[in-house]
């Protein structure tokens, strides 16, 4: 549930909404200059997310036994 008088498509600093006078509605969202200025640290945080996982010991699924 969504705060009062807030919503997922509220507005936000770091993304830009434009709504089209359409039926069925049509809506296009794309990052702002702040937005993107998140690249990069998002980058690095999936470069460090996929080496994290690599690292890890992969768990071999547990197989049935028949009776």
């Amino acid at each position: 549930m969504w705060p009062p008088g807030s919503s997922p498509s509220a507005h936000r600093p770091d993304r830009a909404r434009k709504t089209y006078p359409q039926v069925p509605p049509k809506v296009e969202h794309c990052l702002t200059e702040r937005g993107q200025a998140l690249c990069p640290a998002l980058d690095a945080l999936l470069k460090w997310a996929e080496k994290e996982e690599a690292l890890q010991p992969r768990e071999e699924p547990e197989q049935e036994t028949t009776d």
